[in-house]
């Protein structure tokens, strides 16, 4: 079987990920990453972590 639409694949097969997403993980994530050694000494503090729905932003 040849699979016409890759891209159908991708998202039927990356869609139960996204249950996995939850406010808890998000805020495991943010203080993981405000406990990291590069957060506190290099970046010095100056940058905003946000983890949303397993998406983590940084900001500042």
């Amino acid at each position: 079987m040849k699979i016409k639409n890759p891209a159908l694949l991708f998202v039927l097969l990356g869609a139960p990920l996204a249950l996995f997403a939850s406010s808890e993980n998000d805020r495991k994530i943010e203080d993981a990453a405000k406990a990291s050694y590069n957060y506190r000494t290099v970046l010095d503090n100056h940058v905003k972590v946000k983890a949303d729905d397993g998406i983590v932003t940084l900001t500042g």
